[in-house]
């Protein structure tokens, strides 16, 4: 999650602010365009810092996989394009403080 976090503001030009929802520290939505003007709403998440992504039960599975595969790919692109950040969680239901960070490059996940 650290290294997702890192790679958003330099993908899509915005600072993804805190979640506020349970043991996550990433929910952001975000939209697929496709040629035909379809639009396909997808969520950016983590469970306990394990990155996914959430779509409708109306999106058929294969437009699921094809959106995920590209949405991914655009990470990996360019993987050494990531911003510098720190993130605190106080209560994430493994530990009493989480930090997740990007420092000079190198993201990190620590434990108090």
């Amino acid at each position: 999650m650290a290294f997702i976090r890192a790679r958003i503001p330099r993908l899509f030009g915005y600072v993804p602010q805190p979640a506020e929802r349970e043991k996550t520290f990433l929910c952001d939505g975000f939209v697929a365009v496709f040629k035909e003007l379809e639009c396909v709403p997808f969520v950016c998440t983590d469970y306990y810092g394990r990155s996914g992504l959430e779509f409708s039960q109306l999106a058929p599975d294969s437009l699921k996989v094809s959106i995920a595969s590209r949405f991914w790919s655009l990470f990996l692109a360019d993987s050494d394009d990531v911003e510098d950040y720190e993130f605190v969680v106080e209560q994430y239901g493994f530990s009493p403080r989480v930090t997740l960070g990007c420092r000079d490059g190198d993201v990190y996940a620590e434990e108090d």
